[in-house]
């Protein structure tokens, strides 16, 4: 056996979820987090934390150690510290799980991203009309294939999922009906 037939063997394929809800169903991808964006996020988390340490630093301790009154200036310091402390917080609690919710009830299209708590930010909402076409883009040096929604608009393009290619067969015939609407598929 080859060394390339054993690789093959355990390279781990990427998963997708439907799950379907009142609304719709919500297309999830269980690959795991970005080792990168959570390290950028734990760096925000720390960042963040300091920022507004220091903001309440300079807001408190320095009228304490010298008798001195907050000034114009100290009150600057302490909002811009306390902004860019409240955006780093922000970011840092946001989440790494990206998911795809298709509203059938709205005829919408919510790209979100889910943090560790499962608490889900909408990031872009696209309505149905805007699609125009599901292309399915095949990789045959991997085996894997990438499901992808293109609207009108030449800067549309939703990426749905990445899978091994029977998989995603499926779910492009279930968002080919939902979505476009197409009659062909039953």
């Amino acid at each position: 056996m080859s060394n390339d037939t054993i690789m093959a063997f355990f390279k781990p394929q990427p998963l997708v979820a439907v799950e379907d809800t009142y609304w719709g169903y919500l297309i999830r991808s269980e690959r795991g987090e970005s080792f990168g964006f959570v390290l950028l996020q734990s760096a925000c988390l720390v960042l963040g934390m300091a920022c507004l340490v220091m903001a309440a630093g300079v807001a408190t301790l320095t009228p304490l150690m010298f008798g001195v009154a907050l000034t114009p200036f100290r009150m600057a310091v302490v909002a811009l510290l306390g902004a860019v402390a409240a955006y780093l917080l922000w970011f840092a609690s946001r989440g790494t799980r990206t998911e795809i919710h298709i509203d059938t009830s709205i005829r919408e299209i919510h790209q979100v991203i889910r943090n560790r708590a499962g608490r889900p930010t909408i990031l872009q909402t696209h309505d149905f009309a805007q699609i125009t076409d599901i292309a399915t883009q095949r990789d045959d040096a991997s085996g894997t294939a990438l499901l992808v929604l293109q609207g009108n608009d030449t800067v549309l393009s939703i990426c749905i999922a990445m899978a091994s290619a029977p998989r995603l067969d499926a779910l492009h015939d279930r968002l080919a009906r939902d979505v476009i609407g197409d009659p062909r598929v039953t």
